[in-house]
């Protein structure tokens, strides 16, 4: 998940990419060491190019600089990384035990580095009543915190134009899979993009869409059983065979270049009335109100992805959570370590949460109130009066092993470009899943 998540998921993730290369800064920061001079070093993937398009993004430097002049014997040396690249260099560092003082953790990275001792426990230093319920569960491990969230996020949000739709004679977005069938024939005949989607970066699909759709046909139990590992469930079981099936289904509703390009241009085509609805994550409010034509903006509504035959999940579900964290190296002490929990606790918590509230009306971590609601965007609005109607499932890549969500997010290229099957892809996933 980008630009998360939880958001997350993701933040992610959820989260985002948005940037072309490395950005590294070094900033003076804040009291609380005691008049100790304390250096430490953050890493991230808050691109200062994402700072327009993400309010999470905005927020997280906002809080930065807060701590930066709140603590003057601190200094922070920064390196920012676009999100692929960022997860490529934290797991060579994790692989050669070289972490940074601070930085993000992905809700599918954190068993690989609680077992390698690379997270210091955050447990005492957190005050849980803070934050909203559950949002810990990814980052935790036998009862102790070891990474506060930086998102809270639904992944897998429909945004539709209300107006394309009612062209081909829809006054809703379709509640069943036989009427967006039906739909996709119609605005082919249009020439417009049933959902836009953007996989180059190979998260998209598994995290917004399949994340959901699978749920759909699997329920929540069958999710949980495969993140836990108990033998219980496979990915070979016929009812997530069906879910790829669906997924090469709904593939052939994308625009052609899905695969070639990443997930903000897809947002562009939703954007400019090229397409009549994508399939995201919250953070797409940020990136639309920055980005979108009025009239398209004017006329967005939200929904989540139809029923399908032989349900076993919620109707009104949809993947959220939280996706991306931010942890501190293990390897800290005394005042160094004082600072980093100060720190993370300044960019995850409530002060970040009523920064990304107010901004753009997006929810954070910690429960915050919702002021002067009728001041924020018009799709700000329809997103907090439609986020607590739906039922939350988990998000695949913040809580399923890492090394799955490798295999998983590879094949799923190759299934949604027609060249692997639905059994293929399964049957690759499950024999990484016997590994773990």
């Amino acid at each position: 998940m980008k630009r998360a998540v939880l958001v997350f998921t993701t933040v992610a993730v959820l989260i985002f990419a948005g940037c072309k290369g490395r950005e590294s800064a070094s900033s003076r920061s804040g009291s609380g060491s005691g008049g100790e001079k304390v250096t430490l070093e953050l890493m991230h993937f808050h691109t200062l190019e994402t700072v327009d398009n993400s309010s999470e993004a905005k927020g997280y430097h906002a809080m930065k600089q807060k701590f930066i002049q709140e603590h003057p014997d601190v200094t922070i040396n920064e390196t920012i990384f676009q999100q692929v690249d960022y997860h490529t260099k934290i797991m060579a560092l994790a692989a050669a035990d070289e972490m940074p003082d601070i930085y993000f953790t992905k809700g599918s990275w954190v068993q690989n580095f609680y077992d390698n001792n690379l997270m210091a426990d955050l447990t005492p230093y957190m005050d849980q009543s803070l934050y909203r319920d559950g949002i810990f569960i990814p980052f935790s491990r036998g009862g102790k915190i070891y990474a506060s969230p930086i998102q809270f996020t639904l992944t897998s949000l429909l945004y539709y134009n209300e107006e394309l739709w009612k062209s081909i004679g829809y006054d809703h977005f379709p509640t069943t899979w036989e009427e967006l069938v039906a739909a996709d024939s119609l605005f082919k005949a249009k020439g417009i993009t049933t959902i836009a989607h953007g996989n180059r970066d190979k998260w998209p699909y598994e995290s917004c869409i399949l994340s959901t759709l699978g749920d759909r046909f699997t329920g929540t139990d069958w999710t949980q059983s495969i993140i836990l590992n108990d033998g219980k469930a496979k990915f070979t079981d016929p009812e997530f065979i069906t879910a790829l099936g669906y997924s090469q289904q709904m593939a052939a509703m994308f625009n052609r270049d899905f695969n070639a390009i990443n997930n903000e241009q897809a947002d562009v085509l939703y954007g400019t009335g090229k397409a009549a609805s994508i399939l995201e994550g919250a953070w797409t409010i940020a990136f639309l109100l920055q980005n979108a034509d009025s009239d398209v903006l004017a006329n967005t509504r939200l929904s989540v992805l139809p029923a399908v035959p032989g349900q076993k999940g919620a109707a009104n579900a949809a993947s959220g959570g939280a996706g991306w964290s931010q942890s501190v190296s293990a390897k800290l002490s005394g005042a160094q370590f004082t600072a980093a929990v100060d720190f993370v606790k300044m960019t995850t918590g409530v002060e970040f949460s009523q920064f990304i509230m107010d901004d753009s009306g997006l929810l954070g971590p910690c429960e915050v109130p919702v002021k002067n609601k009728e001041t924020l965007p018009g799709i700000s609005q329809l997103y907090l009066d439609y986020v607590g109607s739906l039922s939350l499932v988990p998000i695949y890549d913040i809580q399923m092993d890492g090394a799955v969500i490798d295999v998983m997010n590879s094949k799923l290229q190759e299934l949604l470009g027609g060249t692997a099957s639905p059994q293929e892809v399964a049957t690759a996933i499950q024999a990484e899943q016997d590994k773990l």
